[in-house]
């Protein structure tokens, strides 16, 4: 008993206060408000919007442009045109078997790299199938050597049932 209320009586007061502070809130929040609310009518101001206008300013003068001169015919443009032409097909031409020049180094570096991965996988298999290969027959003659020892001992033991 002594223990119980030893150690209930605080949570029992903080419990009692929870409930009674519950309460009141609920109490005072329910309650209808008396007091009658005043409203503030508001004041109407009269404005007028003012619009300011620039002063006149004369209007500019507008002058005709002389026609552009026509430009006379270059005798040559034509033969110029047909050089530039030569020159960018030239030049594409090149462009485009230098690509493939690259492309093919590519694919080639490519191919010797993968071969050289083909290679070493191999090696690395043929390694791995060596060292089992070296694994499985220590076993097996571990076992050989096991056997030939427990025949041994099992004859020393039949000569001795033999002498009894």
């Amino acid at each position: 008993m002594i223990y119980a209320l030893r150690h209930y009586t605080l949570p029992l007061l903080l419990a009692l206060a929870l409930h009674a502070s519950a309460v009141l809130a609920l109490y005072n929040g329910f309650q209808p408000e008396k007091s009658v609310q005043n409203f503030v009518k508001p004041q109407m101001v009269v404005a007028n919007l003012i619009m300011l206008e620039p002063k006149a300013k004369p209007a500019p003068v507008v002058r005709k442009a002389p026609p552009p001169a026509k430009p006379k015919p270059d005798p040559n443009l034509a033969k110029r045109e047909r050089e530039r032409k030569a020159t960018e097909a030239e030049e594409r031409k090149a462009r485009a078997a230098e690509e493939a020049k690259r492309k093919a180094d590519q694919e080639l570096a490519e191919a010797e790299r993968a071969a050289a991965e083909r290679q070493r996988r191999l090696q690395e298999l043929a390694a791995l199938a060596q060292t089992s290969l070296d694994e499985s027959i220590a076993a097996e003659s571990a076992e050989l050597q096991a056997g030939s020892e427990e025949a041994v001992a099992m004859s020393y033991r039949a000569g001795i049932y033999n002498l009894v």
